[in-house]
């Protein structure tokens, strides 16, 4: 597997934990700051982009 087409899976499965994380544990009001504003989370999304 090329190394791109394997950091693009990594990043994905990393957005999707976010996601998961977000919906089972992180109060609505405060979701989208976690997805969004969050340098970590926010970086990791737009990096699955850049690879996708």
């Amino acid at each position: 597997m090329k190394e791109r087409t394997l950091a693009a899976r990594m990043a994905v499965q990393g957005c999707a934990w976010a996601r998961d994380i977000a919906d089972r544990h992180v109060p609505a009001a405060f979701r989208d700051s976690f997805l969004n504003r969050n340098a970590t989370n926010r970086e990791l999304f737009a990096l699955a982009r850049r690879l996708g």
